[in-house]
């Protein structure tokens, strides 16, 4: 007897539409924050890892902890980067945000989501986008001088504190339509790559680039916690 029930409702009755199914709830794995790059690449990928993960018994906390790792390992890389660690810095950074999808998506498919694992998501989430910004800094420091590490430590600062705001004051800066779009523009996963490649670019054939890139980094990473904070002070009279 086929039973309609509210909400997410696929009927199966062969294979064929077991299939369809299946493939229906995979691509319903993406969620709202996800970027451009992240629908047109990094979800196609991670379904693929999703699909293989489900099926052993790992955890999406154990999941996450290994996008922890490749994040570290990417950051690594660009520590005092040469052109070529510098691509293989850019390609861990790849894998880890693919992994970093597959564990939220193991989570919903197999019931587990938790308070604890989205914490620790965002936590490493935003310790490796910090790591990244600083190893950036070291390398410039190569050419800019010690200013640089100062510059990239900004970054790493910015990059925390605007991960923070947006997370438990997101209210702040959602009060006018116009700088939201500003704000997720500018922090959005497809500008990191962006960065990510420019930075590369810099080693490759324009090294003294590289500290303008970094003091870019070390003010842009400020602009959405000043805005939540003084907007907040606004609204305070």
């Amino acid at each position: 007897t086929l039973v309609v029930g509210a909400g997410f409702f696929v009927p199966v009755l062969d294979e064929a539409s077991r299939g369809e199914a299946e493939a229906t709830l995979f691509r319903s794995l993406g969620i709202g924050a996800d970027s451009r790059v992240d629908r047109m690449i990094n979800r196609r990928c991670s379904r693929w890892l999703t699909r293989l993960l489900i099926r052993l018994p790992v955890t999406p906390n154990q999941v996450t902890l290994v996008s922890l790792a490749l994040g570290l390992a990417a950051a690594w890389m660009l520590w005092s980067a040469t052109p070529v660690s510098a691509l293989a810095g850019l390609i861990l950074y790849m894998l880890a945000v693919v992994v970093d999808h597959s564990d939220g998506e193991v989570a919903r498919l197999t019931f587990q989501e938790s308070a604890f694992g989205k914490q620790l998501d965002f936590a490493v989430d935003t310790a490796i986008h910090a790591a990244l910004v600083l190893g950036m800094g070291v390398t410039a420091g190569h050419v800019g001088g010690s200013v640089m590490v100062v510059a990239g430590a900004g970054a790493a600062s910015g990059v925390i504190l605007s991960a923070l705001f947006a997370r438990f004051l997101p209210e702040e800066a959602a009060r006018d339509e116009r700088v939201v779009w500003v704000l997720k523009g500018l922090g959005t996963r497809d500008l990191f790559y962006l960065v990510l490649v420019a930075f590369l670019f810099g080693l490759w054939y324009a090294p003294p680039m590289l500290p303008g890139l970094v003091v870019l980094l070390a003010v842009g990473s400020q602009g959405y916690w000043l805005t939540c904070l003084l907007r907040r002070r606004v609204a305070r009279g």
